[in-house]
């Protein structure tokens, strides 16, 4: 709950900062802070039911959520509040912004998703949890990495809503060197636990994109 109080006292000082700036807040800017608002409230709320997920990490594997963290939230959210980087203001058609808002809508459905059909296998953290298993049902019946693939639409929402060369692109970045050191890791490790049905699974199964139509399961 201390969590939660915190979020809401931050996303409302930001909002104030916004409307003082923006002479009652560009669309753009506000979308930007209602789908963060929802993507966190999805994220907050998976992690106050399942508790203590949190697993191991490592000095490389917290720096790169760190530096997430930072294009994320931190640097568009200072942008959004304060004219602290107006330097990197440019002007981008509402066409952009409207592709933006399609971006963010489908990257929330798809993380919320995600988050439902891994349940108790999730971990904000390159690490395995008690009793994991290879999830292939729901919408890792389409893609193996769903939630990389909303988090791509949701930063890259950003970028389109965003009217900032630095705020904007940030979390793309950030996130994209994320993704490219570790997604490699983790397959390794998933195959390096469960084998055949992890091959077998990743062998149908595309990383981001989803086919057309999902490749039939082999029979035994």
């Amino acid at each position: 709950m201390i969590r939660i109080g915190l979020l809401v006292a931050i996303f409302g000082a930001v909002l104030a900062g916004a409307l003082l700036r923006d002479g009652g807040g560009t669309w753009n800017h506000l979308a930007y802070l209602a789908g963060t608002v929802l993507w966190m409230a999805v994220r907050t709320g998976f992690e106050i039911r399942l508790g203590d997920i949190s697993g191991a990490s490592d000095g490389r594997e917290k720096a790169l959520l760190a530096a997430v963290f930072l294009g994320m939230m931190v640097v568009p959210l200072l942008h959004v509040a304060t004219p602290l980087f107006a330097f990197a203001d440019v002007v981008l058609p509402p066409a952009v912004h409207a592709l933006g808002v399609a971006a963010l809508i489908a990257g929330i459905a798809m993380f919320t998703a995600s988050h439902i059909a891994l349940g108790r296998h999730w971990s904000p953290s390159l690490a395995l949890v008690e009793d994991h298993r290879v999830v292939g049902d729901g919408i890792y019946r389409w893609v193996r990495h769903p939630m990389y693939t909303a988090i791509f639409l949701i930063t890259g929402a950003q970028a389109l809503l965003l009217d900032n060369w630095l705020a904007g692109p940030l979390g793309l970045i950030t996130f994209t060197t994320l993704y490219a050191l570790r997604v490699g890791r983790e397959e390794a490790m998933m195959a390096d636990r469960f084998g055949d049905a992890w091959d077998t699974y990743a062998a149908r199964t595309p990383r981001l994109v989803p086919r057309l139509r999902p490749l039939a399961p082999k029979a035994p």
